[in-house]
């Protein structure tokens, strides 16, 4: 992932960390994941540049969730800009994430921004065992036995609601690469 990528998901996810007020590890990616779903399904973009890994308890941005773990699976390029931008709460609230900082918009396109904002509203509230069964859709279904469990950009726009005439610009761009 170019550098350039690894600053964009970082400021997506501080935007999502400033717009909530903090949020925990679990509602980050699912609020990531729904916002790039919808997005893919009605726009044919992804927001978030990471690839999205089918886990048990449902989707996770796959570099992102290695850089939060520090534990020499994440690129460690991407675990510095995270470390610099994002800290946990406390030592008896490590799972919740707060920005350091506010987000840098130039990163972020305004569409996304609707994505992001409409994502956050839907999910920040619900519990996790509501996100469980919400983000266990066909996406994941599709990857989650896989090698590699990687959710297919196709399969979102599916699960999200995509059109079948528009499901198939979906695909063609994922064929010429612009979507993986």
């Amino acid at each position: 992932m170019e550098s350039y990528l690894k600053q964009k998901l970082i400021e997506t996810v501080l935007y999502v960390l400033r717009k909530t007020g903090g949020v925990d590890k679990y509602h980050l990616f699912k609020i990531l994941y729904f916002a790039d779903r919808s997005s893919l399904a009605a726009e044919g973009l992804r927001i978030v540049e990471d690839d999205f890994k089918a886990l048990q308890y449902g989707p996770v941005p796959d570099k992102l969730y290695g850089a939060m773990r520090h534990n020499g699976y994440g690129d460690p390029e991407l675990i510095q800009i995270f470390n610099s931008a994002i800290e946990v709460a406390g030592d008896d609230a490590n799972n919740i994430l707060l920005a350091k900082r506010d987000p840098n918009m130039d990163y972020i396109a305004p569409v996304a921004i609707r994505f992001l904002d409409e994502s956050i509203e839907e999910n920040k509230n619900l519990t996790f065992q509501e996100l469980i069964v919400k983000s266990h859709d066909k996406a994941w279904e599709n990857a989650k036995n896989a090698n590699p469990n990687i959710l297919s950009p196709v399969d979102m726009a599916e699960a999200g609601g995509c059109s079948r005439e528009f499901l198939e610009y979906v695909r063609e761009m994922v064929e010429i690469d612009c979507l993986s």
